[in-house]
């Protein structure tokens, strides 16, 4: 009898994934909230379903479904238990895996530096995608490797921004072909992270404009295309430019209540106000977005520490020490909602 409750329990909460998925990609506050408050029964369902070798399949099809919410969420440990942990064991090939595998060579090759093992992912999406004739998975496997190859660390054998762009431009004609906006939209802005790599702003400009285009026909909010926009038009000097994006990045990201966006946002707009002549507003922001970062249950890595060093050693030497002592730990005390709040209200020092 308790098992048979187990069950029906998973297979209701695997059922409401499944149901969210659509509104996730945008994604959709209403549904990330709900989702919030169902969390513990999602993962009481995933872990019922990966516990037991015949309901592999079913754990593979909850975690992808749910990688949109951990994702905007920033549930750094959920992706790296499931997404990978199921990525890494040998489940049956489906379309489920397909796009479990794109997510979880991502989450490995950021959260760990581990290109190998994601290579590997991608290349295993790739074929599977081939086998089942799945020509959507075929071209998110191949933008997939595209990043890979861009991403990877350039004395690897795995970094080839040539043999990237060729492989995202075939996504592109794939994804063009079947009319699927969302994935023309992930080609688009790897295509342009390639042109900007190259140093051809213009292309990258052009690109990112397409895809970001997309993103609002689509609805999708705080894509990763206004950051782009954002430090292109920053380094063209277009002040006024690089804040509106940040400015849009950094509201749709607090919509919907991802942190992570929230503290790029806020590091964006840092770096416009200290182009403008505004340090002692740059090193509140600053720390502000140190304070997010923070809130974020996952430790700055050494070079993230060595970033804000960086910055604040600059910032020292234009401000002074205790100038910028006190602008920074008025940015660092400040909650996540004071933050966005100061961020978007102009000509506060």
């Amino acid at each position: 009898m308790l098992e048979t409750v187990r069950e029906r329990h998973a297979a209701y909460y695997l059922t409401l994934a499944e149901q969210a998925r659509p509104f996730l990609e945008k994604p959709e506050p209403a549904w990330l909230d709900r989702l919030e408050s169902e969390h513990d029964n999602l993962r009481a369902a995933l872990t019922y379903f990966a516990a037991q070798e015949a309901m592999l399949d079913q754990a593979v099809q909850l975690a992808a479904a749910l990688i949109p919410f951990w994702r905007a969420r920033g549930y750094i440990y959920e992706q790296m238990t499931w997404v990978v942990g199921l990525a890494l064991r040998p489940t049956p090939p489906t379309q489920a895996r397909v796009h479990l595998l794109g997510q979880a060579a991502m989450a490995i090759a950021i959260d760990r530096g581990d290109f190998l093992s994601a290579k590997r992912m991608l290349t295993e999406m790739l074929q599977i995608a081939r086998q089942l004739e799945i020509r959507v998975g075929i071209a998110n496997a191949l933008n997939g490797l595209a990043w890979l190859m861009n991403e990877a660390p350039s004395a690897g054998s795995e970094h080839d921004p040539v043999a990237a762009r060729a492989l995202a431009e075939e996504s592109l004609a794939i994804m063009r072909e079947l009319g699927d906006r969302q994935g023309m939209a992930n080609a688009l802005f790897m295509l342009g992270r390639l042109a900007s790599g190259a140093g051809d702003h213009d292309t990258a400009r052009t690109r990112w404009l397409e895809c970001r285009s997309l993103d609002q026909e689509l609805g999708v909010k705080g894509g990763l295309v206004l950051k782009s926009l954002g430090e292109l038009a920053l380094e063209r000097g277009d002040y006024a430019g690089a804040r509106d994006y940040f400015e849009t990045f950094l509201i749709e990201r607090h919509e919907i209540g991802e942190h992570w966006g929230i503290m790029w946002g806020l590091q964006g707009l840092s770096a416009v106000a200290w182009a403008q002549g505004e340090p002692k507003r740059a090193a509140r922001l600053l720390g502000a977005s140190l304070t997010v970062r923070e809130s974020i249950a996952v430790p700055l890595s050494a070079e993230g520490y060595a970033s804000y060093e960086a910055r604040q050693i600059t910032m020292r030497e234009a401000l002074g020490a205790a100038a910028l002592a006190v602008a920074w730990e008025a940015g660092h005390s400040m909650t996540c909602e004071e933050a966005v709040r100061f961020a978007l209200s102009e000509g506060l020092a």
